[in-house]
């Protein structure tokens, strides 16, 4: 029986699921929406666009590190359908395509955003090719945590305010949301074990083992979460106290169920969960500025 050919719709599904990432779009759009509101000049049409941008520049490193990544995901078992029905070269073109996209907002946008989005593609360069940060332990986990993280939140800031003043009497939020990130990033990584030490790839897992990565994300969350809880309660935010035990302890049975599992559907399930989290953390923050 022939093969049936593939369809729009799976090509489309395919582009959302591994280039632009559902599950990474739910955690870092969000917080370019954050850095919008906390700019104090948010309208629909700027906060749009702040999160089109976003999307467009976290989606072309995606593509950027399927293309790279190509091999140690076949022997990983990842992105499968990707395989069969892209050639590998077409994943550089859809990163230009993606690039180029961004290029309006450049033109037409204020020097602060202009100074971002250039940090923005350095990131993005740096990361998949030049200095291949995402081949060197905790530079990878550095580079995530600040590229979804503070740079997201600058992006939504910038697109709608120049005000540096500003962004400075805010700039704790983006700081707590990259430690965060830093941490929770790992997580993503011991499903692919097998694969890395095939390929020499050294991430926190490879390096130091399952379980004391675990402990070691455990007590690091504990730390950055009793320091926002402190600082909450200085400031006598009582709801904001109450409302980051919520992700903190979703991040506890997170780190558990990595801790208890050597299944990889079960590890899936809890990379899924701490971005979900993300998400948590930063509707959290949002009632700050409530």
């Amino acid at each position: 029986m022939a093969e049936r050919k593939a369809g729009i719709g799976t090509y489309a599904g395919i582009l959302f699921r591994d280039v632009f990432i559902g599950m990474i779009l739910v955690v870092v759009l969000p917080i370019t929406a954050l850095g919008a509101l906390a700019s104090g000049n948010i309208t629909a049409l700027g906060a749009l666009g702040a999160v089109l941008l976003m999307a467009l520049l976290q989606a072309a490193p995606n593509a950027m590190n399927n293309y790279v990544d190509w091999k140690i995901d076949q022997a990983n078992g990842k992105r499968a359908l990707m395989h069969r029905l892209f050639a590998k070269r077409g994943l550089l073109a859809i990163t230009a395509v993606l690039l180029l996209l961004t290029l309006p907002f450049f033109i037409y946008g204020n020097n602060y955003l202009r100074i971002t989005m250039l940090i923005a593609y350095f990131v993005i360069f740096n990361y998949n090719v030049l200095i291949k940060a995402k081949d060197v332990i905790f530079l990878n986990y550095l580079f995530i945590a600040f590229f979804y993280g503070p740079l997201a939140f600058a992006i939504g800031f910038f697109a709608l305010s120049q005000s540096i003043s500003a962004f400075m009497s805010v700039v704790w939020i983006p700081v707590f949301i990259f430690l965060i990130h830093l941490i929770f990033s790992v997580i993503k990584d011991y499903g692919d074990i097998k694969g890395d030490r095939l390929h020499g790839k050294i991430t926190m897992p490879v390096l130091f083992g399952k379980k004391l990565s675990v402990y070691m994300q455990i007590a690091a969350t504990t730390a950055i979460f009793a320091a926002l809880l402190a600082f909450s309660l200085y400031s006598l935010r009582w709801g904001l106290s109450l409302a980051l035990l919520i992700p903190y302890l979703i991040g506890l049975y997170s780190f558990m169920l990595v801790l208890k599992t050597d299944e990889k559907k079960l590890y899936t399930r809890a990379a899924n969960l701490i971005r979900l989290n993300a998400l948590i953390v930063t509707v959290v923050l949002a009632t700050y500025f409530i």
